[in-house]
């Protein structure tokens, strides 16, 4: 009854014997318990092996190990990480992380162009139009015309704004 050797019987004598060289380093059932494994035959005894590793590297499930069924996974719920640096408030739902909320990379800026990289994030790149296709306000005054982006910058324009409404009797 030991999986650890193997009988013979002398057809001579009659006499049993049980012969462990064998089977030693091989395979066998130390516990019947189905979270540990590489069980090995040593000396005609059946040695508990390691412990099971279960973890699956899926913050959205809970693992453990029955010993009878071997390794279990359910779902969890709460925060995870979908791994994108352009999502906020990501989370577990049936077993998988879901991403959350975009990123909001709005600089506010109006000679750039936004964006967010999966991976870097935010980028904020200079405007490619010309500059007279983009029109922006660099110093806030409504008395100056022309402001434009030169180079992912909003720079004042060059000119004032005319206010003369042609007549003489009011400045």
């Amino acid at each position: 009854g030991n999986s650890c050797t193997q009988d013979t019987c002398s057809s001579e004598t009659g006499s049993c014997s049980f012969n462990h060289d064998i089977l030693d380093g091989s395979e066998c059932d130390a516990d019947g318990n189905a979270c540990t494994e590489k069980d090995i035959c040593s000396n005609g005894i059946c040695v508990v092996g390691d412990a099971m590793n279960c973890d699956d590297d899926n913050s959205c499930t809970a693992d453990t190990c029955n010993p009878v069924l071997g390794c279990t996974y359910s779902f969890s719920s709460g925060a995870c990480d979908d791994g994108n640096v352009c999502t906020l408030n990501d989370w577990c739902g049936d077993g998988s992380c879901v991403s959350g909320l975009p990123l909001d990379c709005d600089d506010t800026n109006p000679c750039t162009t936004d964006s967010c990289d999966p991976l870097d994030g935010c980028e904020f790149l200079p405007f490619s139009a010309s500059p007279e296709d983009t029109p922006c306000d660099a110093d806030g005054s409504p008395c100056t015309v022309g402001d434009h982006c030169v180079e992912g910058i909003c720079v004042t324009g060059s000119d004032e704004l005319v206010c003369d409404d042609g007549n003489a009797c009011t400045i």
